[in-house]
Formats: structure tokens, sequence, C-alpha cells
């Protein structure tokens, strides 16, 4: 009974899994997709009057699920601002993507497409690089009835707010961490690695102008650094230029230590003297420890 019962989940269970119902046709290349294009390509160059004539004259239109009624005049107005806004405007596959157009049963033809918007924004200098999904559905004269649009909205809130004036933190002359980061260089100009290691998280993070832009390396390579920069120089010394600044930075909530100096040393091999400006930035954890620390030196001089 027991493997009856077993054998007729198993058909069941496949009766389900291989059930299908086609519902239409799938093209890679069809006039509607054609018709996507010449419009994006009206856009991009700013013909607002070509841009409109794609659409109905009333379209149900969605801005990331938001639904509403609204003429053909609104896409006419959007290619003018657009045109006006930005410079070097470009619409294109955001490749591997590819449109589809979709022919159904019941439900009429869309196209769908993944697109990358590029360009200038004139007034506050950003650079876009934004991606978007669109629907369009054609009713029977060939004109858009139906669109929705999906994209991000990171880079035009960051457009809208750079026309404004925000805080984003507090900075302060004098803080702990400050105090922390003279330490810090004090037991570095006095060799004491084990002091100097202390002020550090164990999962910290370093970082320096000879490398890319997310490549790092972990304490105990910077650990065997300072103990080569030990190795190699005489008379190790930072002099403080200026004055620190600590940010306390609103978004992200961290704290960030910014100092500049001048290292010097003496080659200990050909007593050759050195002395190279560097800047330092020094990321603190909630426990007071450096998480993450970049150097932005000359490095030719100690080559």
């Amino acid at each position: 009974m027991k493997k009856i019962a077993c054998l007729l989940l198993v058909l069941v269970w496949g009766t389900c899994a291989f059930a299908q119902t086609k519902n239409g046709t799938v093209y890679s290349d069809h006039e509607y997709i054609t018709k996507t294009r010449e419009m994006w390509k009206a856009f991009q160059d700013g013909d607002a009057v070509a841009f409109q004539s794609f659409f109905a004259d009333s379209v149900y239109r969605s801005m990331n699920g938001t639904w509403s009624r609204v003429s053909n005049e609104v896409f006419k107005n959007a290619a003018e601002s657009w045109s006006k806004a930005y410079e070097n405007l470009e619409v294109k596959d955001d490749k591997p993507a590819f449109p589809d157009a979709i022919e159904y049963k019941e439900g009429g033809t869309w196209v769908q497409d993944w697109l990358l918007f590029t360009g200038t924004h004139i007034e506050s200098g950003i650079n876009i690089a934004v991606p978007y999904h669109n629907l369009y559905m054609f009713n029977d004269e060939g004109k858009i009835a139906n669109i929705g649009f999906y994209f991000p909205t990171a880079t035009f809130d960051a457009i809208r707010n750079s026309s404004t004036t925000s805080e984003n933190g507090e900075v302060y002359d004098n803080h702990p961490y400050i105090t922390r980061v003279r330490k810090l260089v004090n037991a570095y100009c006095n060799e004491n690695l084990d002091e100097l290691v202390d002020f550090y998280a164990e999962n910290a993070r370093f970082s320096d102008l000879t490398m890319d832009w997310n490549e790092s390396f972990g304490l105990d390579e910077a650990k065997n650094g300072w103990i080569s920069n030990f190795e190699t120089y005489d008379n190790i010394t930072l002099k403080q230029q200026g004055y620190p600044d600590c940010i306390h930075y609103k978004n992200g909530d961290m704290m960030v230590v910014y100092s500049w100096w001048t290292w010097s040393a003496v080659v200990s091999a050909t007593e050759e003297k050195l002395s190279i400006p560097v800047m330092m930035t020094n990321y603190f954890n909630k426990d007071g420890k450096i998480m993450n620390q970049s150097l932005y030196m000359r490095t030719d001089e100690r080559e």
C-alpha cells in the first residue's frame, strides 16, 4: 500500500511539473521592437515631436509600479526636458540583455527591453548610467497604449539634492580619535610594533596609492611592512603638517580622521636622507579601533 501511495505522489508531481500551456509567441526581431528602437533614437536626439508620435493619444503609464493615465503630451514634454537637462545623452541596450516582443493569444502584443541611459546632467555635472527595464503594449494602430518604466532612483535623487545645501555630519579639530592617531604615529616612529598593532582591529584593511581602487591587504601584511621599514630605515619621524580633522559622517555613521605629515628617514644601507609628504585616512569602528587605513604618498623616492 505504501509503495502504491508513493507511486501516486510521483505521478501527480510529474503531471504538475510538466503541464504546459502555450499563451503566445516570443520574437527577438519584430516590427514593434524596431519601433521602440526608433522611439528611443528620437528621444536621444532630442526630437520631442517624433518621440511623442509613437504613443496613443491617451496612455496608461507606470513609473516603478505607480500607474496613471496621461496624454501623449507628457512624453513630448519629457523628451524636451531631458534634451535641455543632459548632454551626451545616449540610450542603448544594457547588454547582454536584448529586447523581446511577445504576441499573446489574449492581451495583445508587448515589447520588453533593458536599456542603459548615459549622459551628463548639465547643471549638477553628475554623470548618469541608469538601467531601465521597460514594458510596452501596442494597440491595433501600432501605437503604445501602455508603458511601464522600472529604474533605480538614486542617481536622480542625487541630481535633485545637488541644488541644495545640506550637512552630513560634524567636524572636530580635537577628538579622542585624533589623539589615538598621534599615539599611533609615535608608536610607529619608536618602532614599537606591539603598541602599533594594538590600535587596529584584527580585521583591519590597508591601502595606498599603488593599489587598485578596491584592493587592500590585512593586518599581518601591514605588520610585515612595518618590520621592513624598521629594518630598512633609521631615524624614522613623522612631523605633523597643519592639523588633523575628525569627521563624523551622518551618512553611514562613520568616524574618520584625516591627517597630514612629513615622513622622514635615513636609508640604513646608503645613509640617504628621505623626506616625503603623507596624507593618512583612518576609519574607526565602534570600539575605537582602526578598521581601515589609507596612505597617500609618493613611493618613488623609497624604491
